[in-house]
């Protein structure tokens, strides 16, 4: 998460969240969080008290059993309205969540349930999901045809010349890495949206996160039945779903700005930090040239006396 490129990727995102919400009422773009999380069949508390008899609750599995994959946008208004998608894995409860999705039933839902139900010039925030992130015009490879590099550089306006070889023309293209368009993005587009994506490993900027696991915590609580049914559950998942409140997304909104301020104010410090340190660096009056290093005058065994 503190890689290099990893944090120039979460103070980019932090810019542009921050530049959006100190616009003007007038410019400023409602934020729509999405997301996409899993319910089991067997969704249970992991502990809980004896009665006085002695027996205990449920001992429910909770990777067994089937498995509800659950698709939802809020924003601090709340969820958007008509936009809950829910459907049962045919994996069931097995791997990760992502493998029952795909690009195709997110494209719809995105499509016939969330576009038209969002405020217009809303900015649609999501995470780094392969299903969310299908590229429109990928960057060709050695796999692809002359004809077709000339052609991609060229639909792309990136200057280059035709009469260079292959690999020169590969490499211009790996070159105009941003000219990259994603479907999702495109979409949004046409419809006067815009896309910002969540920096890699920090889906703590996401408050919908927040709202899964209070949703979560209410079916476990209500799901104390070993031999739960199907229906059941998804009744429970809906019912979960409809008691979260507006003020509930007030809340996780505030909470996660709030960690957003922490990360900017760290930002700030560790830049300070480096420019400080590289200053130091500069300060040292000591010459390289100046320094006499022989070979002969170090054992190699010295070192670790």
């Amino acid at each position: 998460m503190e890689r290099d490129d990893i944090v120039a990727v979460r103070t980019e995102y932090l810019r542009l969240i921050e530049k959006n919400r100190n616009c003007s009422p007038t410019e400023r773009k409602p934020e729509v969080f999405l997301d996409e999380t899993w319910i089991n069949q067997n969704e249970c508390v992991r502990q809980c008290w004896t009665t006085g008899e002695g027996e205990i609750g449920p001992k429910l599995k909770t990777g067994k059993g089937a498995r509800f994959i659950v698709v939802h946008a809020g924003s601090e208004k709340g969820f958007v309205k008509d936009a809950l998608f829910l459907f049962r894995s045919k994996n069931g409860a097995k791997g990760d969540y992502h493998d029952s999705m795909d690009h195709e039933r997110f494209l719809k839902w995105f499509k016939e349930q969330l576009l038209p139900n969002i405020e217009d010039r809303s900015l649609i925030i999501m995470d780094n999901a392969p299903y969310h992130s299908k590229i429109e015009n990928k960057v060709p490879t050695t796999s692809n045809r002359k004809s077709e590099v000339i052609q991609w550089l060229s639909s792309n306006n990136v200057t280059h010349d035709p009469s260079a070889t292959k690999p020169k023309l590969l490499q211009i293209a790996k070159c105009h890495k941003e000219k990259l368009r994603y479907v999702i993005d495109e979409i949004a587009r046409a419809n006067g949206h815009d896309v910002l994506r969540l920096p890699p490993y920090y889906c703590q900027f996401n408050p919908i996160e927040l709202i899964w696991a209070e949703i979560k915590g209410d079916i476990r609580k209500n799901n104390s039945n070993a031999n739960q049914s199907l229906k059941t559950v998804e009744q429970l998942t809906r019912l979960a779903i409809d008691k979260v409140t507006t003020e509930d997304w007030k809340k996780y909104f505030h909470r996660v700005k709030k960690l957003e301020d922490d990360y900017r104010r760290k930002d700030v410090a560790r830049e300070h930090m480096f420019e400080s340190f590289v200053i130091d660096i500069g300060d040292d009056e000591t010459d390289s040239d100046d320094i006499d290093i022989r070979e002969d005058d170090t054992d190699s065994d010295d070192i670790y006396q």
